[in-house]
């Protein structure tokens, strides 16, 4: 009858028992290791029972190794070993936070101040370009009032040159006119000399037929006859004004009559038939033709934009 073996468990020595000879052949106990290393008693003595501290990062448990192997003399790569391979050593699976790790988090650091510095550049970015946009903007716009302003002070400036032409235009007209315009009191007197002149001619008539011959008075009589034939018969002549341009006119006859007055239009051919002389005054000589009885009359002699008086025919046409 065969008797069952106990089953032998396969236990992987640690690095305690290589220390814990070492520190025996040397002659050294466990309070001198402990005072060198400056360790506490009871962490010399769990390495030496392979008894480490779980709650620990694994690199302090390594760190106290190579430390006790220095002072014993022991090879690092030798307890390290054992360590590594020990049977039941559970190792502390926290990472810990080494230089490596250190490195990766300021690397990442870095990418988020890199990215933090590229949103601050395009948010500064895009506030110049606004700022430039509105600059501009503003510019155009103080660009346009300029030239408005400027239009409308050449606008005021002609206006206002038109006006004090038109007005003096109008002052000589209503100067002249005022001139022409006779009161009701020498319309009166004209009507009354009128009509005493015939009477007064008449009582001389008689007074040259009482006191001369029979053939004088016959003599008068034929030539006050003819005399009135010829202011009868008198010939009138045909003008022609013919206007380039909006321009104000006002004409008189011979015998006093306004024949045309008021503004022409431009393009307006105006023809008149009046006895001469004709007194006439034109606001724009520049812009109107004239043609007196098939002669035309030089109105290049009178200045431009100033009213021009004349009488036709000229002194020279006369």
């Amino acid at each position: 009858m065969s008797k069952e073996l106990p089953e032998v468990e396969n236990v992987i020595a640690g690095p305690g028992n290589l220390l814990a000879e070492a520190r025996t052949s040397r002659g050294l106990s466990v309070e001198d290791v402990a005072a060198r290393l400056n360790f506490r008693v009871s962490l010399v003595k769990n390495m030496e029972a392979d008894i480490y501290d779980k709650s620990l990062p694994d690199t302090f448990n390594r760190g106290y190794l190579k430390n006790y192997a220095k002072l014993l003399n022991i090879p690092n790569a030798d307890v390290i070993g054992l360590y590594e391979s020990m049977n039941g050593v559970a190792i502390n699976p926290a990472r810990m936070q080494s230089f490596s790790n250190g490195t990766a988090k300021k690397a990442q650091n870095n990418l988020l101040m890199w990215i933090t510095y590229l949103i601050l550049a395009i948010f500064i970015g895009f506030t110049v370009m606004w700022w430039l946009q509105d600059d501009d903007k503003a510019i155009q716009k103080n660009d346009i009032a300029a030239v408005e302003n400027a239009s409308n002070s050449e606008a005021n400036l002609v206006n206002s040159n038109s006006s004090d032409v038109l007005l003096d235009t109008n002052t000589e007209i209503l100067d002249e006119e005022n001139n022409d315009v006779k009161t009701p009191e020498q319309q009166s007197q004209s009507a009354v000399n009128t009509a005493i002149e015939p009477l007064i001619d008449d009582n001389l008539t008689e007074s040259i037929v009482n006191e001369g011959t029979a053939d004088n008075s016959l003599a008068s009589q034929e030539e006050s006859s003819s005399a009135a034939s010829t202011i009868e018969k008198a010939e009138l002549t045909q003008v022609v004004f013919t206007f380039s341009g909006d321009c104000w006119v006002n004409i008189y006859d011979a015998l006093g009559e306004r024949i045309a007055w008021g503004i022409k239009k431009t393009g307006y051919v105006m023809t008149i038939d009046a006895q001469a002389p004709l007194k006439i005054t034109i606001g724009k000589p520049e812009l109107v033709e004239i043609d007196f009885g098939g002669e035309s009359i030089d109105m290049s002699v009178y200045p431009e934009g100033h009213i021009a008086k004349l009488t036709l025919p000229l002194s020279s046409q006369s």
